[in-house]
């Protein structure tokens, strides 16, 4: 089933979904949060960061790594295929000593690298290798679980990021933007950038309704940053706080005219894993089950992250 995409809910007209309530989120653990990784600390690689990141959503469900036989883990490069030195190790930089002898482990981590390395997973009988992004592939492992694909299914999501300008590889290190790329992403960057999805539209919006830039994003990215430091495990909650005003953000220089530095995401390096079951397995874990009412997906061209769920 590594291409079966019948599992989507992308299309009008389906109705409830029929396992609606069925299928319970029951565990979930994150590992920390760094800006970038190091290059040295072969225990903050990605690889490591989403093993431990996935015994920490076991231990919150009350499991062990043998009870999972279902594992679902994105295989694509949060940075992008063609980001450059900030998404792939190699090939300027020799490798390591396996098990980080390759992308796999450092940059990008699939289901078969982590059984390979991981024994106590020995379980797993459903493992896709085309897993999509976090909003997607949180309905996939839902989907398994109701469809008794698998009884425990864990699913894991990562983010990279190393040394380098994020998402400036390939055509985008260019002098110049060829092409349609001239209009839509002249700065570089990809279909996540906001120059085609937010700030037109937004440009427009505020011709025609009124209303400056600085007046209507400033109270909501002060507003991220206040959420922000409520949660834990977040980038500025371990690493200190941004200290940003609406002064500095007015002052933020742009990145693609007039959305500034702030509105866009920090890229960082980090792992987050969760577990899913059916309803009735769930009454009997450690943690108050998350019930899954529905999911659905957007278009297969939507920028990463950019899922609806």
């Amino acid at each position: 089933m590594t291409t079966d995409m019948n599992w989507r809910r992308d299309q009008d007209g389906l109705g409830v979904w029929p396992h609606r309530g069925k299928v319970a989120i029951v565990g979930w653990g994150m590992s920390p949060v760094d800006r970038r990784w190091d290059g040295v600390s072969m225990d903050k690689t990605l690889g490591a960061y989403s093993k431990l990141a996935a015994e920490r959503a076991l231990e919150d469900a009350g499991l062990d790594a043998s009870q999972i036989d279902g594992l679902l883990m994105c295989p694509n490069n949060m940075a992008g295929a063609a980001s450059g030195s900030s998404a792939s190790w190699g090939p300027s930089r020799p490798y390591f000593d396996a098990p980080y002898d390759s992308e796999d482990g450092l940059t990008i981590v699939t289901n078969n690298w982590l059984r390979k390395y991981w024994s106590e997973l020995n379980g797993v009988q459903y493992a896709p290798d085309q897993v999509p992004d976090i909003g997607e592939g949180l309905g996939m492992a839902a989907e398994a679980v109701a469809q008794g694909k698998c009884d425990y299914a864990l699913y894991i999501y990562t983010a990279n990021n190393l040394e380098g300008r994020y998402r400036r590889g390939g055509a985008s290190a260019q002098d110049h933007a060829a092409g349609p790329s001239q209009w839509n992403f002249p700065w570089g960057g990809n279909v996540i950038d906001l120059q085609l999805f937010t700030t037109i539209p937004l440009r427009q919006y505020l011709r025609k309704y009124g209303g400056e830039w600085d007046d209507l994003m400033a109270p909501m990215i002060l507003n991220e940053h206040r959420n922000g430091m409520m949660t834990s495990w977040g980038y500025y909650t371990q690493n200190g706080a941004s200290g940003l005003t609406t002064e500095e953000y007015a002052d933020a220089r742009p990145i693609t005219w007039p959305a500034k530095i702030w509105d866009y995401d920090r890229p960082v390096n980090a792992a987050g894993a969760f577990i899913i079951t059916s309803a009735e397995r769930a009454r009997d874990l450690k943690q108050k089950p998350i019930y899954i009412m529905n999911h659905n997906e957007g278009g297969l061209n939507m920028g990463r992250s950019s899922h609806i769920t």
